[in-house]
This record gives structure tokens, sequence and C-alpha cells, in this order.
């Protein structure tokens, strides 16, 4: 379900889980909670123990028509990416 690249995380299927990794040398936890395709709100939980900078990066759907998040993004056309710091727990 999820990827890593140079610049941070790629989530490529969407279901619940959870998944821990380390990011430039720091643990980072991330929970998903979805019943999505029944429902299409999808809910990220980033927990870091220290302050980290990475890109967050949501696969988009084809046929979405619309997004709204929580946090500035950017659209790239087949991914939203999320370029921010990250610190403590955050939805």
């Amino acid at each position: 379900m999820w990827m890593k690249d140079k610049e941070g995380l790629i989530a490529c299927l969407y279901g619940p889980c959870e998944m821990e990794t380390n990011m430039k040398g720091q643990k980072v936890f991330m929970r998903e909670t979805t019943s999505y395709p029944h429902d299409f709100a999808i809910d990220f939980e980033i927990t870091v123990d220290q302050p980290i900078d990475f890109v967050l990066k949501l696969r988009k759907p084809s046929w979405t028509k619309s997004i709204k998040l929580n946090v500035p993004f950017a659209d790239m056309g087949k991914v939203i990416c999320i370029d921010k710091r990250w610190t403590g727990v955050e939805k």
C-alpha cells in the first residue's frame, strides 16, 4: 500500500492500515482509516518523535473530480503532494 522515494512517502493503494518506517533516520508511524471504496473519506494520522520535513504523496484516482484536504497541497496530476514539516501527531 505504501512506497518510499527520495522525497518521502507515497500512498499507492487506499485501505485501513498501519505502517512504520524510517525517514532520515527517524521513526515515522502512519495510520490510515477508511472504508474506501464504499466511502470516499480517508483519514491519515502521522506520528513522528521529532519534527521532520518530507513529502507525503497521495495517489489521485482517475475518476476524482475534487479533493478536500485540511492542509495545503499541490495537485500534480496523478498525485497530490503535501510538502511540510511534520511534528508530533498530525491528522
